[in-house]
Formats: C-alpha cells, sequence, structure tokens
C-alpha cells in the first residue's frame, strides 16, 4: 500500500501535539475517552501540586532563608534546612514521575498515530484497558515496588550525600572565632 506524504504524518502530529498539551495527540488520534483522562489528570495534577513544588525546588535550591531569631525573649523559628532538604527531594523525584507520564504520554501518542499511518484505526478506550492489563501486567505489578524502593531507599542516600556536602557551621563556628 503506497502512502503519500500527508497521510504518513500522523505520528509525528500526534507526538507533536502530545509534547504541546498532554492529551491532545490522544484527542487527534480519535482516542477521546483516553484523550480527556490524560488532559484532566494532567491539568489537575499540575495546578493542584504547582504550588508545592514551587515550595520544595526553591527550599532544595536555597535551603531557608529565615533564620532562627529571639524576640522579646521568644525563640521565632525560621527555615529547618533539613525539612527543606527532604521535601524538596520529595518534589524533585514527584516531578521527574510526572516527566515519565508526559514521556509515556507522547510515545503513545506516536505508537497510535503510526497505526493510522499504517491505514488501521487507533485502539479504543476499552482496548487500551486490555493491553494495560494482559501485555503490560508485569510493568503493572512491579510499579508500586519499584516506587517504594525510590522513596524508602533512593531518597535517603540521595539525602545522605547531600547532607554530607552541606555545610552548617561555616560562618559562625570556625576555628578562628573559637581560639581567642
Amino acid at each position: 500500500m503506497h502512502l503519500n506524504r500527508q497521510e504518513r504524518r500522523h505520528g509525528i502530529l500526534a507526538a507533536i501535539f502530545s509534547a504541546v498539551c498532554i492529551g491532545l495527540g490522544q484527542l487527534y488520534n480519535k482516542q477521546y475517552v483516553k484523550g480527556l483522562i490524560w488532559m484532566t489528570s494532567s491539568q489537575l495534577f499540575f495546578w493542584s501540586y504547582y504550588p508545592y513544588a514551587y515550595k520544595g525546588i526553591t527550599g532544595l535550591l536555597t535551603l531557608g532563608d529565615v533564620p532562627t531569631r529571639i524576640i522579646n525573649g521568644k525563640v521565632i523559628q525560621g527555615d529547618h534546612s533539613i525539612f527543606m532538604l527532604i521535601h524538596g527531594l520529595i518534589t524533585l523525584i514527584i516531578i521527574l514521575l510526572f516527566l515519565g507520564m508526559y514521556a509515556m504520554n507522547i510515545y503513545d501518542a506516536y505508537k497510535n498515530g503510526s497505526i493510522r499511518d499504517e491505514g488501521g484505526q487507533a485502539p479504543g478506550f476499552k482496548v487500551s484497558i486490555k493491553n494495560v492489563k494482559f501485555r503490560n501486567l508485569p510493568y503493572l505489578l512491579l510499579l508500586p515496588a519499584a516506587v517504594l524502593v525510590l522513596f524508602v531507599t533512593v531518597i535517603p542516600l540521595v539525602f545522605n550525600v547531600l547532607i554530607a556536602f552541606t555545610n552548617y557551621s561555616a560562618p559562625d563556628r570556625t576555628i578562628f572565632r573559637t581560639v581567642h
């Protein structure tokens, strides 16, 4: 079957549409339910998590701006850099997981667009669910364990490496100030 150049562009166009907005490539491939689910869930995640992500990444970069102070004999707590470091690492991992889902969305749109390029029809929502249940079942079952290992093993290791290179004693506890 000979396809002209215009008919072979569904995969690339769907990938570009999904790169612009998550779920748009699925809508272009006439997978309306899947496209709306991708679009709705990604927008809900982005707009509900954005304030926390901004605070977490800022805390990871600065480790706090507000020092602890004593005002009228009362201690006013400032930023706690260890907690900000942990919160920032968790935020970074969640953002990386979101970017992985973003890449999966683009790949799915490209793959289904390529099916359309070959003259086929992109699978519907029920067929996609069956594919996830049967073809990708091992990955689906390993996903909770992988996320648990990520949060229980990888984050503490990265935290320990980052805390090892954080200098908490720099201006106030140098040898030259204590030897007088």
